[in-house]
């Protein structure tokens, strides 16, 4: 992990998408995979892959570690799929937020504006990841 320039020691800060940060996605992946489909892990694999646009096979052997390195196409396609689970996941937040300012929820004010702020944030980390695609 590098740090930002702001400074900030967070890995949503760092500006580079290396192989392992990518590594690092495509195995919380298989594992959120696993989890909410309850599959077993060649399963979980074969769809991670499938979303991500990559062989099975390259989603075991970067889990495995078994990579020198990643190609660029396929560091790109990580990041590409990471982008888009995170838009998905904004747009998810946005949609409650909205949801609980009608008043069909039972958040507190201070919970509304703490969802807004983690809104905010995410809008802005979201565009430095696209940022550092480009």
């Amino acid at each position: 992990m590098s740090i930002h320039k702001s400074g900030i020691n967070d890995p949503m800060s760092a500006v580079a998408f290396d192989d392992e940060t990518a590594r690092e996605w495509v195995v919380g992946e298989v594992k959120r995979e696993k989890l909410r489909s309850g599959a077993k892990k060649p399963e979980a694999r074969r769809a991670v892959a499938g979303s991500i646009g990559i062989a099975p096979g390259t989603v075991e052997n970067i889990e495995r570690n078994r990579l020198k390195g990643l190609r660029g196409r396929v560091r790109d396609k990580i990041q590409t799929h990471k982008i888009r689970w995170f838009e998905q996941q904004l747009r998810w937040a946005i949609h409650e937020l909205a949801i609980a300012c009608r008043g069909h929820s039972s958040a507190s004010d201070a919970d509304i504006r703490g969802l807004t702020r983690a809104i905010e944030q995410a809008q802005a980390r979201l565009e430095a990841l696209r940022d550092d695609a480009e």
